[in-house]
């Protein structure tokens, strides 16, 4: 008996400790923020409140009021992928629309005037060049599945490639139904967009101590922002926000309109806006601590731009099961925001999270079932810390 009592004492004391809420600071705007913390433990440390202003919205000037904001690249950038979205979407109009590989490679290089917007075609940008190299063959190949798919004379089905509708909706669909215009789309949100914010202008090789803050880039060009300045706001530019975003949320493009899909959910919307004009703002002041501490923000919060939009397809995909042309469409959309998380080194997920995930889905989603998308969607919530949303979002 007291053996027995010592084991259901022990047996009650594993219970109780492996049912403890992980605890920690639970406040995003604390310097030591836990993102994986349940329980607030009342040791969260915060920046001292900055001597300088912070801005309402992303506009800034130097002392003589001359304005220091410029990203215009990054502009380009986005209005080529806006481009390359809808000539893909062409393949879907009809059976036999066929797109071409080349045109598609023209786009992502910006060669051979591809665009019909003729200043796409007289930019210096491109959006080959800007996305993450190890990357670039694998969207070259979905340009070369699109072409060959689009040339289909027969609609799409489980194991034939061509375009699937339900006389609403059209997708231009692979054997297994994947939606590769997807997976280029999302996918450079993710290898373009989301890896130049967190892995490029948000870290030490751009905005780092040894860049210059200091002189005007070329003020006789107009050019008044430095070195420094100048990357902070092409980090921006790639987030696709008007300057007064989330007051203004028209024309908001990729990042920024998927946080503004999600914000009444994710509450997302206000704290990018903020962390990216603090930033700002502490760049401006020389402030090193809220500088970095911002890049790690903005890098945090737009990766759950990603985690949110994943769990959304992975549930709206449950909610269309029975129909091929949105289930197909939505697992694809979902798994393109999945395996675009990998692009923050400092992401909460981890490569073979990633991999289970997407093992869950299988390679066929016209045999997926609602349990391989429910496990999914629940996978990603728990890592991140939805699970109190995950079926609102």
């Amino acid at each position: 008996m007291k053996l027995r009592s010592i084991f259901l004492g022990l047996t009650a004391a594993f219970l109780i400790f492996s049912c403890a809420k992980e605890k920690g600071c639970t406040d995003a705007n604390a310097l030591n923020y836990n993102p994986d913390a349940e329980e607030d433990n009342g040791t969260c440390t915060y920046a001292n409140t900055p001597a300088y202003t912070i801005p309402t919205t992303y506009e800034f000037t130097d002392a003589d009021g001359n304005n220091t904001v410029s990203y215009s690249g990054q502009t380009d950038r986005i209005g080529m992928l806006l481009e390359m979205k809808s000539y893909m979407a062409t393949a879907a109009s009809g059976v036999g629309t066929a797109v071409s590989a080349q045109t598609l490679l023209d786009m992502f290089a910006n060669e051979n005037s591809p665009f019909t917007d003729a200043n796409l075609n007289a930019s210096s940008k491109q959006i080959e060049s800007k996305t993450f190299s190890l990357d670039v063959s694998a969207f070259k190949v979905y340009f070369d599945s699109i072409a060959l798919y689009s040339q289909s004379q027969v609609a799409g089905a489980n194991g034939t490639a061509g375009v699937v509708s339900n006389g609403t909706k059209s997708y231009l669909c692979s054997p297994t139904g994947k939606d590769y215009a997807q997976f280029v789309e999302k996918g450079l949100m993710g290898a373009l967009l989301y890896y130049q914010i967190a892995e490029v202008y948000t870290r030490d090789g751009k905005i780092g101590e040894a860049v210059d803050n200091t002189t005007a880039v070329d003020a006789a060009a107009g050019k008044y922002y430095t070195s420094m300045q100048h990357h902070w706001d092409e980090a921006f530019g790639y987030f696709g926000a008007p300057v007064d975003f989330p007051a203004n949320t028209n024309d908001v493009l990729f990042l920024a309109k998927y946080s503004n899909n999600y914000d009444d959910e994710l509450g997302l919307n206000q704290q990018i806006m903020d962390a990216f004009l603090a930033g700002r703002a502490a760049i401006n002041n020389n402030d090193t601590e809220a500088k970095e501490m911002n890049a790690a923000k903005v890098r945090m919060l737009v990766e759950k731009i990603f985690a949110g939009a994943a769990i959304h397809y992975f549930n709206v995909a449950v909610d269309n099961i029975t129909d091929n042309t949105l289930r197909n469409h939505y697992i694809s959309e979902g798994l393109a925001f999945l395996m675009s998380l990998k692009y923050n080194s400092d992401a909460i997920i981890s490569q073979s999270q990633i991999d289970a995930i997407v093992s869950t889905i299988g390679d066929n989603y016209y045999d997926v079932t609602i349990a391989n998308l429910v496990s999914a969607r629940d996978q990603v919530s728990t890592i991140y810390s939805m699970d109190d949303v995950k079926t609102e979002l």
